[in-house]
């Protein structure tokens, strides 16, 4: 067992460019629909336990003791819940970035375009080939 090399998500700071909140949501949601694929619902997928490292290159995720089955009666609705996590998280967090960078370059004309996660379909565990 080794370190991980990075922070979780709700620990960084250094995440304000909207290209890169965008890019680590797609990971996100591209791992959360890779656990489903391989039978597995995580159940507690949020910014807690979700790391990434130095360069956003590298997501990692942690805290398993509460996976399920997606054969479990229930998989449907705790697959919901971690999507909705996911979706709540990254729409705070591109709007909280936004707006502070509109603070500090006001009257900038070079805005960066705000990411907006309703721009994206939320998976459907039904919808998911198993």
């Amino acid at each position: 067992m080794s370190l991980v090399d990075g922070d979780t998500l709700c620990h960084i700071q250094r995440i304000t460019s909207q290209a890169e909140i965008k890019n680590i949501f797609e990971k996100t949601l591209e791992m959360l629909i890779r656990f489903a694929k391989n039978g597995l619902i995580h159940g507690d997928y949020n910014e807690f336990n979700l790391m990434v490292n130095a360069d956003g290159t590298k997501l990692t995720v942690i805290d398993f003791p509460q996976c399920i089955s997606v054969k479990h009666p229930n998989a449907a609705s705790y697959f919901n819940r971690d999507v909705e996590c996911v979706f709540i998280y990254f729409d705070k967090l591109a709007e909280k970035s936004f707006e502070e960078k509109a603070e500090q370059e006001e009257g900038d004309m070079k805005k960066e375009e705000k990411f907006n996660v309703s721009d994206y379909e939320m998976p459907i565990l039904e919808d998911i080939q198993i």
